[in-house]
């Protein structure tokens, strides 16, 4: 099971995923998540670490990556909410978090990047269509959450550490890596804690 901490920051609590499990191992069925136990209910913002693999020149041996978008292709998706209506998923990373992130990155010398982001139950097996996708990356945990954050009207900000489809088929870790990516999104979410009392 995947929580959230609940971080208090400038007056707002920002909810923070830090997800250390290995590339190829899902976290528990979406649906089976209970959303008052995962969100408490003054949350503002979801910051949602997590890892991905990918292919291609455009990954970078441990790079970093903001999600600008989402493939669903669990084909578990609990997009019901409490209202029993299916929520907005029009915009569920908004460009303003998204750029807290590229300007926090930018001030603390973290090279990232923003892709697209699909998820699949196994992101080390893709599925053949995803050929078509060459400036994707993947994985399902981040994906996920947003999809029960997007049921309480939380807009999310992905964060993902990625590693080359080869290095990840070779067993090397993203322990450290996530490690240091967590404490990126808490600099995030204390940087959208201070743009939400700004724009009071």
């Amino acid at each position: 099971m995947t929580f959230v901490r609940p971080v208090e920051m400038e007056g707002h609590t920002i909810g923070l995923v830090e997800d250390n499990r290995p590339a190829g191992h899902s976290m528990s069925r979406a649906s089976e998540m209970k959303i008052p136990r995962l969100f408490p209910k003054c949350t503002k913002v979801l910051v949602a670490c997590g890892e991905a693999v990918g292919g291609g020149p455009f990954v970078a041996e441990d790079s970093y990556v903001v999600v600008a978008d989402h493939v669903n292709a669990l084909g578990d998706n609990p997009l019901i909410g409490r209202s029993g209506c299916f929520p907005d998923m029009s915009d569920p990373y908004p460009q303003w978090l998204r750029d807290v992130a590229l300007e926090a990155a930018a001030n603390c010398g973290v090279a990232v990047r923003e892709s697209t982001l699909v998820a699949c139950p196994d992101p080390m097996h893709p599925p053949a269509w995803s050929g078509a996708l060459n400036t994707c990356v993947f994985g399902s945990g981040v994906v996920e959450m947003t999809l029960l954050a997007s049921g309480e009207s939380v807009p999310t900000l992905g964060l993902l550490a990625v590693k080359p489809f080869e290095s990840a088929a070779c067993g090397n870790g993203h322990s450290g890596r996530l490690t240091a990516l967590a404490r990126f999104g808490l600099d995030c979410a204390l940087r959208i804690s201070k743009k939400l009392n700004h724009v009071k």
